[in-house]
């Protein structure tokens, strides 16, 4: 397996095109009805996969190009000068900016989110009895002990932390149905490990800062697990409680609009105020959207699997000849028009002349010693 910045190329080149399939799927509601949300899912986590992994399998072609990529790497590669005896070349000022603006952006998502961890941390937890009844009736399983806080600062219900969940509440009246499905869909977030996954994602849109398409992935990843989280409590939910649980929702996405920054928390129940994603949501929850198929979303699954294997299947490469030293035997053919054969052996190479015979053992291959 090998990576180079051609292989990294394709990654990006393959996963914009997973990115645009997750977009149109995602629009269409009759594939999330008869599919379900787990292919969709199951997309996404290969796009991350192929983000990690940007190798050269076995089983990967390499096309090699005579033409067009081996200009491309002479001038990415070709050194314009020298600064304290390290060569400059453009492919190094290009990765140094895309190293040092990866830094910047996460060096201040992480001081954001250090600094609102610790605001959380100070908040005194909510003494409303009334709170924790519906949270433990919406904790049925007992899956883990929830605090809760309740800010005005808050934009939407979240659930932040991965080992001392907190469920976090904005200073509003919400009717107790309205509490329940939104503590199911929080306990969700937590229970499905939703933080790790727009983690993950997160930390990909960072690090492809400069393609907007890696944005668009992380917002769909959020989407995705939104309609995941929504999945589950319209499993528990009569209509009339996903009624009043779509409710909580409109409410809270007033609540949002009243500020001007984006939130700093990992899984909330409004993510964003996208108007089309609100509705969509709202249609799958009313419309019964959420069905039990089991083969057909199975059946996708494998279709996509085989999809995301078949982005593997090649890499453009330049054609160049590689240096003698990464053969174990070949011929040369020098300037006076004879042949020599060699051998790589553990001390270096054994040279024969074009009969076979023996001429001598070098560390090296400078072809002056047969001139």
């Amino acid at each position: 397996m090998e990576l180079t910045v051609f292989t990294v190329a394709i990654t990006v080149f393959w996963v914009s095109i997973f990115v645009k399939i997750i977009a149109s799927l995602r629009k269409q509601m009759a594939a999330l009805k008869y599919f379900s949300i787990y292919p969709l899912l199951f997309l996404l986590m290969l796009c991350i996969i192929r983000v990690i992994f940007p190798l050269e399998l076995p089983f990967t072609v390499i096309v090699e190009s005579e033409k067009i990529l081996p200009p491309v790497q002479h001038f990415l590669c070709t050194p314009f000068t020298i600064i304290c005896g390290a060569d400059i070349t453009v492919f190094r000022v290009i990765l140094g900016i895309w190293i040092l603006g990866a830094a910047v952006i996460l060096a201040k998502q992480l001081h954001s989110a250090h600094r609102f961890r610790h605001i959380v941390d100070i908040l005194p937890a909510a003494k409303d009895k009334r709170l924790y009844h519906i949270l433990d009736k919406a904790n049925s399983g007992k899956l883990k002990t929830f605090d809760i806080k309740i800010h005005k600062y808050f934009q939407s219900p979240a659930v932040i932390g991965i080992f001392h969940p907190v469920i976090l509440l904005p200073e509003m009246e919400f009717s107790d149905d309205q509490l329940f499905g939104i503590f199911l869909h929080e306990i969700s977030h937590f229970k499905f490990r939703h933080q790790m996954i727009k983690l993950i994602a997160e930390c990909i849109r960072v690090c492809f800062w400069w393609n907007p398409i890696f944005r668009t992935l992380s917002d769909e990843v959020a989407h995705a697990l939104e309609m995941h989280s929504d999945k589950m409590v319209c499993s528990k939910l009569d209509q009339r409680q996903r009624l009043e649980y779509c409710k909580g929702i409109a409410r809270v996405i007033e609540n949002r609009n009243r500020f001007s920054y984006p939130a700093l928390y990992g899984c909330g129940l409004v993510e964003e105020n996208n108007n089309d994603k609100l509705a969509q949501r709202f249609h799958m929850i009313l419309g019964n959207g959420y069905q039990n198929n089991k083969k057909f979303p199975l059946l996708m699954m494998l279709l996509i699997f085989a999809v995301f294997l078949s982005s593997y299947s090649f890499v453009v490469q330049p054609r160049s000849e590689p240096a003698l030293e990464f053969y174990d035997s070949g011929v040369v053919n020098l300037e006076d028009g004879n042949s020599y054969y060699y051998e790589k052996t553990e001390n270096g190479y054994e040279w024969y002349d074009s009969s076979g015979h023996h001429i001598k053992a070098v560390m090296d291959l400078e072809f002056d010693d047969f001139n």
